[in-house]
Formats: structure tokens, C-alpha cells, sequence
């Protein structure tokens, strides 16, 4: 699998180059499994085209996030056989992946740019700087302003 493989490969840099290296590349990729749940885009090769092609919207509208229905309407899927989709193959709702998507991309963004916390919320689709920090705060367990802080 993709994830087995990204293992191997950190495994082997630890041996090649130390750990801090390794430990270092895997908070740049935010792969952290066992921080919080992660989004892995590297499920997608897994994922049915239907849903692929649904993932691939969310990803590519960030930003200015799509509703339900227009994701539903550009994939030419009903709501039912999208949250179906999504159910079965991802153990979750349609609009919580996206959200989980959009914050993880915040925190991302938080780890390697120099972008402030409002531009961070903008840039991850949310009309306010307080919405980003709750539901930034309600899956990480800790504000955004926190994160730049945090010691890696």
C-alpha cells in the first residue's frame, strides 16, 4: 500500500540519516496517524472512480468550498449515492471529509508558511477567523495560534 511504502521509506531514511530527519519529513507531510485522525490522500487510489472523482472536486476547491449539492450535481451522482460512497468506502459523511480536508490543509499551511491565521482561514474556505479556530480547536484539541508554537 502507499501508506506501507511511505513507512518503508522513512524507515530507511532513519537507518540512512537519523531519526530527526525522518521524524522531520513526517511533520512536513503531515502523516502524523496517531495525532488525530488523518485525511490521507493516498486512500484515493483505493477509492472508486465515482468517489475519486468527488474527493478530487473537494480538493481542488479548497478554498471557496462547494456545497453538497453541487458536488453532487458536477459529479452527476444524487446526494444519496455520494453519501453512500462516501459511507462505505471512508467511514464518514460527505461534508465532514471535506471539513477534516479544509483543516488539516489549515494546519499545513500553519507548519509551513508564514500566511497569518486569517489568511489561513481564508485560504482553507472559512468565512471567519473564530468558525476556523473552533473547528481547528475541536479536531486538534488545541487553537491554531497554538500550532506555529508547537515543537517538532
Amino acid at each position: 500500500s502507499p501508506s506501507g511504502a511511505f513507512h518503508l521509506f522513512l524507515e530507511w531514511i532513519g537507518a540512512q540519516c537519523g531519526s530527526a530527519l525522518a521524524d522531520g519529513l513526517v511533520n512536513i507531510l503531515a502523516f502524523e496517524e496517531s495525532r488525530f485522525r488523518q485525511v490521507n490522500p493516498t486512500l484515493k487510489v483505493q477509492m472508486t472512480p465515482p468517489l475519486r472523482e468527488v474527493v478530487t472536486l473537494m480538493e481542488a476547491n479548497i478554498e471557496e468550498p462547494l456545497t453538497i449539492e453541487q458536488l453532487c450535481d458536477y459529479a452527476g451522482r444524487s446526494r444519496r449515492q455520494v453519501e453512500r460512497l462516501f459511507r462505505e468506502q471512508l467511514d464518514t459523511a460527505p461534508m465532514r471529509y471535506y471539513l477534516e480536508l479544509r483543516i488539516t490543509e489549515g494546519r499545513r499551511l500553519l507548519q509551513h508558511s508564514t500566511l497569518s491565521v486569517l489568511e489561513v482561514a481564508v485560504a482553507c474556505g472559512f468565512t471567519s477567523v473564530t468558525h476556523f479556530s473552533k473547528r481547528y480547536s475541536a479536531y486538534f484539541g488545541y487553537p491554531p495560534s497554538k500550532e506555529r508554537r508547537l515543537k517538532y
